[in-house]
């Protein structure tokens, strides 16, 4: 349980930039190499995986609510990856 609670402290130090701002660029980026490189199924595991990430932050950072506002917000920016990579890659 000690262990539980370290980690819980450690998360709480990061700054609030780093799940605002860090975890949807680095959404959008991916989306970008994918597009590129063409990996298309890696892309879904990766969103899910980055938005779990910045929910578990936002969830020692602040507020529970916040935390599922946050996670509404990143779902949509990766959808919006996700179909404007559909349309690219059409246009490819």
């Amino acid at each position: 349980m000690e262990i539980f609670r370290q980690l819980v402290s450690a998360l709480g130090n990061t700054p609030a930039w780093a799940p605002l701002i860090l975890i949807p660029a680095l959404a959008v980026a991916a989306a970008v190499m994918f597009t590129l490189l063409g990996g298309r199924r890696a892309y879904a595991f990766l969103a899910a995986a980055l938005g779990a990430a910045g929910f578990a932050l936002m969830c020692c950072i602040g507020e529970l609510y916040e935390a599922f506002v946050w996670a509404g917000l990143f779902a949509a920016i990766a959808c919006a990856m996700r179909l404007s990579r559909s349309s690219v890659e059409s246009y490819l």
